[in-house]
């Protein structure tokens, strides 16, 4: 449920706010592959007999990464910020994203640094992140356009918006920072039977 007028989103704008001048290097898209069993990496070896998904990330000088998400069938590139409670994404690109008309009332997203954001809540969309996918998922439309600033003024490509904490916390998101991979599970999905047991049971 949306709170009616007045709203304050305070969590919303997490890090990423306070962090802008510092943005350094845009990410480029990656293509995100389902997690593999036989992966050199111990993390992706326990992470795929549940199940999860690998979307690779791409860092940035500054600290910050990047990956490559889908709303409504169309590409753009998002921050990866565990700091913002929402997902947000920036109100110039609605359009663009065939964002639904926003529904609810619109509020204000408060930072940690006191500065107030208009904001408005569109639901009903299909959020994909390689195969994890939310096919009502309601995003915040919010101005971006200080961190875009921050981005054209260092020659860097701008951002179409951020993945917060609403999707970790659905995904049940584990970063890999050693490796520059996120991990989600999508809903529903199986527990994989490890290859030792299934050659056992077949004997």
């Amino acid at each position: 449920m949306i709170p009616a007028r007045g709203y304050r989103l305070r969590a919303a704008c997490g890090g990423l706010v306070l962090a802008v001048a510092s943005v350094v290097a845009a990410a480029s898209a990656s293509t995100p592959a389902l997690v593999r069993a036989d992966d050199a990496s111990p993390v992706a070896q326990a992470l795929a007999q549940q199940g999860f998904v690998a979307i690779p990330l791409t860092r940035h000088d500054s600290g910050h990464v990047g990956l490559s998400a889908t709303l409504n069938g169309v590409e753009g590139h998002f921050l990866l910020d565990t700091g913002a409670g929402r997902t947000m994404v920036e109100s110039a690109r609605g359009v663009r994203f065939a964002l639904r008309a926003p529904t609810a009332h619109p509020g204000v997203a408060t930072s940690a640094g006191g500065a107030g954001l208009p904001v408005q809540v569109s639901d009903g969309n299909r959020l994909a992140i390689g195969r994890y996918a939310d096919a009502d998922f309601s995003a915040l439309l919010i101005s971006l356009s200080h961190v875009n600033v921050a981005f054209e003024n260092r020659g860097q490509r701008a951002i179409d918006g951020v993945i917060g904490g609403d999707v970790l916390d659905r995904g049940r998101a584990v970063i890999d920072y050693a490796h520059d991979t996120l991990y989600l599970r999508p809903s529903g999905a199986g527990v994989a039977v490890p290859r030792a047991q299934r050659n056992d049971s077949t004997r």
